[in-house]
């Protein structure tokens, strides 16, 4: 009984790390470059954003064919972040307004009961890039989403999906969080 307890008490203390290591919502080691109006994490993989009187117009830009998304202050990982998720497909953008229920996890605005208050502008892709351009109100009064105010700090969540992933649902490929005022 003394060795079950042993090797119990061994286990605990070997996971109990790699449990709080894996829980957490910082991403380790982020290399991206926050400036004034744009945020750089590797080379085509970046987003440009202006405040456009209402509204705030984002540009951005992944390497890859599938969607591409962006978030903002979530509560922990990704619930309660308020989302916008893109795709090229055909030379068509496809653009929704999403928000973290889980921590791993979106759905639709409009399928919470909230509104979709994105406003696609364009989107393309070449040479493995995809790029979208959308804007967002400043506020929409939608429970789901942000307000955004010039020079607030945001906690901004990057990710995009695998090649040909062009669906609001799939699984990111690559992902990157960091903090960034917006100016």
């Amino acid at each position: 009984m003394r060795i079950i307890k042993g090797f119990s008490l061994l286990l605990v203390l070997i996971l109990l790390p790699v449990m709080l290591f894996a829980s957490g919502d910082k991403e380790e080691g982020s290399s991206a470059i926050v400036s004034q109006d744009w945020i750089q994490v590797d080379e085509n993989w970046n987003v440009n954003y202006e405040f456009k009187g209402s509204e705030i117009e984002f540009t951005l830009t992944a390497p890859t064919t599938g969607w591409v998304g962006i978030g903002f202050n979530p509560s922990s990982r990704m619930k309660d972040a308020d989302f916008v998720v893109g795709y090229v497909k055909d030379g068509t953008l496809f653009v929704q307004d999403s928000y973290g229920v889980k921590s791993t996890s979106i759905d639709s605005d409009t399928s919470i009961g909230g509104t979709d208050n994105v406003r696609g502008i364009s989107g393309t892709e070449n040479n493995g890039i995809t790029t979208i351009v959308f804007a967002l109100p400043l506020d929409s009064n939608d429970i789901y989403d942000k307000t955004f105010v010039q020079g607030d700090s945001y906690k901004v969540l990057l990710a995009y999906g695998k090649d040909s992933d062009d669906n609001f649902d799939s699984k990111h490929r690559k992902r990157d969080s960091m903090d960034a005022v917006l100016k």
